[in-house]
């Protein structure tokens, strides 16, 4: 294994494949994010359009409408949360593999690079999690409201 000036060993090249795979799995779990409240806000906007293009609803129609978009906004509130606590497990994994860059890195490479440690994985990302859940639920309500009106 080669070292540096400083006597730390390169890092092989599995661990640098690990270590981006991880970055680009994080990557794909925030897009998922998004696509999840981009795909629910299609939903609702459709049964939005059916009710306006139809006019008034009868009464199962109604609750017809209101159990699609429930069952959506329950849907697209589960698959937003199992997606961050995805983000969070690969979190710490990456945090695991973090440690073992203190193997490789200096002390001022960590900073420039960003490697401290992550002591909340799996709530980091919170503030980008609870707007898109309060979009979706407001949306929904909206959309109830709008049906039963």
């Amino acid at each position: 294994m080669a070292e540096d000036a400083d006597g730390k060993p390169d890092p092989s090249q599995a661990f640098l494949t690990v270590y981006r795979a991880l970055f680009d799995e994080l990557r794909f779990a925030k897009q998922q994010q998004w696509t999840i409240t981009n795909y629910f806000a299609l939903v609702i906007g459709t049964v939005f359009g059916v009710q306006k293009s139809f006019g008034h609803l009868e009464t199962c129609e109604k609750v017809i409408g209101t159990a699609i978009v429930l069952l959506s906004v329950i849907y697209c509130v589960y698959f937003l949360v199992a997606t961050q606590l995805h983000i969070g497990k690969t979190r710490s994994r990456l945090e695991l593999v973090r440690k073992k860059s203190e193997h490789y890195f200096r002390a001022e490479e960590i900073n420039v690079l960003g490697l401290e440690e992550d002591r909340f994985p799996y709530s980091r990302t919170l503030s980008f999690l609870i707007p898109l859940i309060g979009v979706s639920v407001i949306g929904a309500a909206i959309v109830t409201y709008s049906l039963w009106r």
